[in-house]
């Protein structure tokens, strides 16, 4: 009668928890990069999509006279939150396809300061009329800060990603 022994059993079943103990962490790991790079790449076409308006308009997007919100320092703001916002934006449609997809950095705890908001998996957007400090957090509860006076485009949130480079730097 031919079959495996109990040894034989026990070493392929350590084998296999050693395999698995080296791949998840590697492959959680990947799965976070994979999210870091496609919100890279939304934002690119964001910034992308903002110079080509600025190109043919002489003038970035939303260049209110007058946002509509302040901010106890005094700058003047608005916010893109809701679905009709979004699907009414200046990028949308010749500009971009669709609105801008959720921002993923692969961290769950990425969260608010002041609300508790956890921004993994959203998208709104501040749109400022002047330049805040060069760390974009700033305790905003929305994950795109958007620089109307100057195009500028940042992810707001403090934590590095998987190169060691601060993501609202990205």
């Amino acid at each position: 009668m031919s079959g495996f022994t109990l040894i034989e059993v026990m070493v392929i079943v350590v084998i296999i928890g050693i395999i698995t103990t080296i791949g998840i962490p590697t492959f959680i790991k990947m799965t976070e990069a994979a999210k870091q790079a496609s919100t890279k790449g939304y934002i690119a076409t964001l910034r992308s999509a903002t110079n080509i308006y600025y190109s043919e308009n002489m003038y970035y997007p939303y260049q209110y006279s007058d946002l509509p919100n302040t901010t106890d320092n005094n700058v003047k703001y608005d916010t893109i939150k809701t679905k009709e916002q979004k699907s009414n934006n200046a990028w949308v449609p010749k500009y971009m396809s669709d609105w801008i997809p959720a921002i993923r950095i692969g961290r769950k705890d990425w969260v608010s300061n002041t609300t508790g908001k956890i921004h993994e998996g959203a998208n709104d957007m501040r749109i400022i009329d002047s330049v805040l400090s060069q760390n974009a957090n700033n305790n905003l509860d929305e994950e795109i800060i958007y620089n109307c006076q100057t195009g500028v485009i940042n992810i707001n949130c403090e934590f590095l990603d998987k190169e060691g480079k601060y993501i609202y730097e990205w």
